[in-house]
């Protein structure tokens, strides 16, 4: 098990104390981890220079990421990504989410107002690493239900990053969880990613438009700039001429995953 640091990370501007977390390994490798939002703040990581650098974007501190509107880092939910309208049907009950947005104003994405991002978890150190938990109640973000999640961050000695979810809810509801991190594998201050390598196991993604909303279509891979089941530099076809390419400015898309990857 990783050893664990706790120390302040600022206060937000209600006054609340807001903590980091600091696992570390017997490589060195250091992994931090916010009670705001339960964001992952930096990974510093060993080089094959021999060299630690942290390949993760983030801010130095509480204030910084209250003020941030990227939601970087940050435990997403209750849905990741957007639904269209901010309606969701759930028993023969439609649900008006928070409208936050889309060129209008008119989707909901993250969870909305009351996005998991944004809010001051509770932590505490486990056997496995720390693990974050949350009450949203009934209504938050126009969501059904009180729902209780935790979130579990964990890094081993072969420098291994993994986080678990858990949420129940005591009515039927839209879950969603996922990690909202952005990365430069040459260190966050290492420039462009375009000449860095992608992977990912997906025979298929789903087709979404400008206001990144999928229409149902999933897609082959093959043939297009989508197929990264191959390593490909990320600069490689970022700006060809096709339609997912230029309506989402780059690659911003679901891809399907194979279930039998490596």
């Amino acid at each position: 098990m990783a050893k664990i640091r706790k120390e302040s990370f600022g206060k937000l501007s209600d006054g609340r104390e807001v903590f980091l977390y600091t696992l570390r390994n017997t490589k060195g490798t250091e992994a931090a981890v916010t009670t705001y939002g339960a964001r992952f703040v930096s990974w510093r990581k060993m080089t094959s220079a021999g060299t630690f650098v942290d390949v993760l974007l983030g801010y130095d501190n509480a204030a910084d990421y209250e003020k941030d509107d990227t939601s970087m880092g940050g435990i997403v939910g209750r849905h990741a990504n957007r639904i269209a309208g901010g309606k969701v049907t759930l028993g023969g009950k439609t649900y008006q989410l928070d409208l936050n947005t889309g060129s209008r104003k008119q989707n909901h994405i993250h969870g909305g107002t009351a996005g998991f991002h944004n809010q001051l978890w509770d932590a505490e150190e486990t056997d496995t690493g720390v693990k974050f938990t949350l009450t949203s109640p009934d209504g938050a973000g126009g969501y059904p239900g009180t729902m209780h999640v935790a979130v579990v961050y964990s890094l081993s000695n072969d420098n291994e990053l993994s986080i678990t979810y858990e949420a129940t809810c005591d009515q039927d509801t839209v879950i969603n969880l996922t990690n909202h991190s952005y990365f430069n594998l040459d260190g966050y201050a290492g420039g462009s990613v375009l000449d860095q390598k992608v992977q990912i196991f997906a025979d298929k993604y789903t087709w979404a438009d400008s206001e990144s909303l999928p229409d149902g279509r999933i897609l082959d891979v093959a043939g297009t700039p989508m197929d990264l089941r191959m390593p490909v530099r990320i600069g490689e076809h970022i700006d060809d001429d096709f339609d997912e390419l230029q309506m989402g400015h780059g690659y911003d898309h679901n891809w399907v995953l194979r279930g039998d990857a490596p």
